[in-house]
């Protein structure tokens, strides 16, 4: 239900935002520069966190690359909304209770959860 919410909440501004009233070749032409730039403000906002953020609580972190990293390179190899769905199920599964469900062979030397992005993509 959260990831529904949260979803839709982002979905809705960015949807609405892209209307017009022009014909369907500049409508389609205005809403990819629209979606441009909001991709790109978005891989903006998420690298400045990332960098700010990610270092000081890595030490506590339960998963071998940072929920932001994973993030990032979700966003860079899926696109907005795959990477928007990735990103909300990686953060709802951020917590120790994850921790204590996962089964050993996913875990790394430093008892950190094996989860790359590379997983998601589907098999040929």
């Amino acid at each position: 239900m959260r990831l529904f919410l949260f979803i839709s909440i982002l979905a809705l501004p960015f949807l609405l935002f892209c209307q017009d009233k022009k014909g369907d070749i500049e409508l389609l032409k205005v809403q990819q520069e629209k979606i441009i730039q909001k991709e790109i403000a978005f891989k903006g906002m998420l690298k400045f966190y990332n960098s700010l953020v990610t270092d000081q609580i890595l030490n506590d972190c339960i998963y071998e690359h940072s929920c932001s990293k994973f993030s990032q390179k979700s966003f860079d190899n899926y696109g907005f909304f795959k990477g928007l769905v990735m990103t909300c199920d990686r953060l709802m599964r951020c917590n120790r209770a994850t921790l204590a469900e996962t089964s050993k062979l996913q875990l790394t030397k430093k008892g950190r959860i094996k989860d790359h992005w590379d997983d998601y993509k589907k098999p040929h």
